[in-house]
Parts: C-alpha cells; structure tokens; sequence
C-alpha cells in the first residue's frame, strides 16, 4: 500500500490485506473472496483486512481473523 510507504507503517508477517481502492479511499470488493482468504490461510497468513461489502467474506476462512472495512482511513486505524 502506498499509504503505508509514505507513512512507515506495514501489516505484519501475518497480516494481509485484500481490496481494491478507489478514488474517495473506498474500499471495494473483489471476486472470489473465499478462495483467496482460503489460499491465504494455506500460506500461513493469519489475519485478513477485507472489503466491509463483500458478502460472506468472513464465513469463508475458518483459519483466519477477518475484519472488514469501508475505507482507507479504517485500515490504517488497523495498522500499528
């Protein structure tokens, strides 16, 4: 995230991050939300930052703590 450079801060080794971004900082939804928090798990992540809209995001990953967001603000707000 370009945000994070600016401001020198990062998700940790743990941590990921999943969205797209738009130009008023929303965050948008993605296709295919489970597989990807799915293949996250897999690879050893264990907390997830998602889109707040995307449906069922959070009742696809067992394995991972999943919070949902609506805009930038609140992902650096997440951020250490």
């Amino acid at each position: 995230m370009i945000v994070s450079s600016l401001h020198d801060i990062f998700l940790d080794a743990h941590g990921m991050a999943i969205g797209k971004v738009g130009l008023r900082g929303e965050v948008r939804g993605v296709s295919k939300l489970g597989v990807r928090l799915k293949e996250s798990a897999k690879l050893g992540f264990k907390r997830a930052i998602v889109p707040a809209c995307s449906p069922g995001g959070a009742k696809h990953s067992k394995k991972l703590e999943v919070t949902g967001v609506s805009t930038v603000g609140e992902v650096l707000r997440l951020l250490p």
